[in-house]
């Protein structure tokens, strides 16, 4: 929960010049910011409001000339509208807050060859789950600053749905043969993944699980920030990812026969979380939110009253004080070596995932980033990280509890055993 962050205590936020046709009118001291037309920032808003991109490239000054780039009108940008009737609810409280927790931690350690490791999110659920709309909802309020200096909010969304004859050639890019001079050459070819992934965009990558080939595609990409492309005649190309790309890959397990989850080589390469469906009570609070939108009734808004109390909570701590003590490494890589012996290939020991054709048992790149995790977002959300080894059935409830009794173990009921301990 939000109340159980280690960043909670944070600063106020501070308020940004914003300039997109978004700009932001300075509030008076402890007024709740307010947007161009008079609305309160929403719940969506404040979650990124520490989130600051590298501006995207809508030239492609990365990407060669003859290869489609360096281009003498920039790309448009297609942004998502900010949806005011958006809630960040316990639903996806804790999506979000691992979302904004890794972008500033990739910020913060700049051209580190590791910082692309956070910035590829898995979200999957039924799809009354809202995964969709989270990754439209990130696009439309992430920030970055111009080449003059200005903060503007909202980066291009592009969203494709991978099917089972989708290839890379055509999602990401490949070689094309053209005639010149009466000769055949080869150039390099961007899909719309690709030159999204050039300019600098949010991107949702659909249904990943019904193309395994695809998904092992997309691994230098998520890993290296590198898009490779096989020539005939130039051999490997490699176009750089821009900084400001964030994959978001989703998918349904079960939904017409779709698998519990991608392989584990690309599934290791993305911080992946179980998105649930909301309640009745939830359902509940997004109607009144809604008519108390429509009807003008600004001061009723559930969106005002979430903003206000999420208004302090998702800073994270500078990357000096993110180094995980001598106990926190310890607790937390034995946490994760026991739920890989749970899910792994022993059938002595595994409890969890019986319905996986592979064991389902996380790998080392899993633990770096649930340490990542556990230091600014808490222990026990970054723990729901795990809940994709688990079937994702009727016996998930079950499985998962396996993963509490050994979080406990390690973290306590609440995840902060290790806290209480230093004091």
């Amino acid at each position: 929960d939000a109340a159980e962050s280690p960043t909670s205590d944070a600063a106020p936020t501070p308020q940004r010049k914003r300039d997109t046709g978004r700009k932001t009118k300075k509030a008076a001291a402890g007024a709740t910011p307010v947007g161009e037309t008079g609305r309160p920032q929403t719940a969506q808003e404040f979650v990124m409001a520490e989130v600051m991109l590298p501006a995207p490239d809508t030239k492609l000054e990365n990407v060669p000339a003859s290869w489609g780039g360096q281009l003498e009108r920039p790309l448009e940008q297609k942004i998502p509208t900010i949806n005011p009737h958006y809630q960040v609810d316990k639903s996806n409280e804790h999506v979000w807050a691992a979302m904004s927790a890794s972008l500033q931690v990739a910020a913060q350690v700049g051209d580190n060859r590791h910082a692309a490791k956070f910035r590829s999110f898995g979200l999957y659920g039924s799809p009354a789950a809202g995964k969709n709309e989270l990754a439209r909802q990130l696009a439309a309020t992430v920030q970055y600053q111009d080449k003059d200096g200005n903060t503007r909010q909202g980066i291009n969304y592009s969203e494709v749905n991978v099917t089972e004859r989708s290839t890379a050639d055509e999602l990401i890019g490949g070689a094309v043969l053209e005639s010149a001079d009466g000769a055949t050459r080869s150039r390099v070819a961007l899909g719309p993944v690709g030159q999204a992934a050039a300019m600098g965009s949010v991107i949702a990558v659909n249904e990943i699980v019904r193309n395994p080939k695809l998904a092992t595609a997309f691994q230098s990409m998520i890993e290296d920030g590198e898009i490779i492309v096989n020539t005939p005649e130039a051999g490997t190309v490699t176009i750089p990812v821009h900084p400001s790309t964030v994959f978001v890959f989703t998918w349904n397990p079960g939904y017409e026969g779709d698998a519990d989850r991608p392989g584990l080589a690309a599934l290791s390469r993305m911080t992946t979380f179980r998105m649930e469906e909301p309640d009745d009570d939830q359902v509940a609070v997004r109607v009144g939110s809604f008519f108390n939108d429509l009807l003008g009734d600004k001061a009723g808004s559930e969106e005002e009253k979430v903003a206000v109390k999420l208004r302090e909570t998702y800073r994270v701590p500078p990357k000096e004080e993110l180094m995980p003590t001598e106990a926190e490494i310890k607790a937390a890589t034995h946490f994760w070596s026991q739920v890989r012996a749970v899910s792994g290939p022993d059938p002595e020991t595994r409890r969890i995932g019986f319905k996986s054709l592979a064991p389902t048992a996380p790998r080392q790149r899993d633990l770096y980033r649930f340490v990542m995790l556990g230091k600014t977002i808490g222990w026990k959300d970054a723990s729901r990280m795990f809940d994709v080894v688990c079937d994702q059935d009727e016996d998930f409830a079950a499985q998962r509890a396996v993963i509490d009794g050994l979080f406990e173990q390690n973290f306590g009921k609440d995840g902060r055993a290790l806290s209480r301990a230093r004091v």
